[in-house]
């Protein structure tokens, strides 16, 4: 930057400096929030991978381990607890994700 202003005048050289320095501070600013920004999304990719992702390999397993035997009725509720706990582990474990990035923990 020259330190000129869009009509055309000049800046006082003082005041040219702490733009300039402004907005090198601006554009630190912008790549540390891009970097962190970035570590979010990495740091939530790996907690669906490997808290939401493995209750359901489970949940799919099981679910595929049923349609391919017979069950007696004790088998079945017993299966279907089993069940209805992954799903409960994982419904804690996103609703614990939310409360902690609503309050930016």
């Amino acid at each position: 930057m020259d330190g000129s202003l869009p009509n055309g005048l000049a800046l006082p050289s003082s005041l040219a400096r702490e733009r300039e320095s402004t907005l090198t501070t601006l554009q630190q600013q912008l790549r540390a929030s891009e970097g962190a920004a970035y570590q979010e999304r990495i740091a939530l990719s790996d907690w669906l991978r490997q808290e939401i992702g493995l209750e359901l390999a489970m949940v799919d397993w099981r679910l595929n381990h049923l349609a391919h035997r017979g069950r007696r009725g004790v088998e079945l509720k017993s299966e279907a607890l089993l069940l209805r706990r992954a799903i409960q582990r994982a419904n804690h474990s996103v609703y614990g994700k939310v409360i902690r990035l609503s309050h930016g923990l």
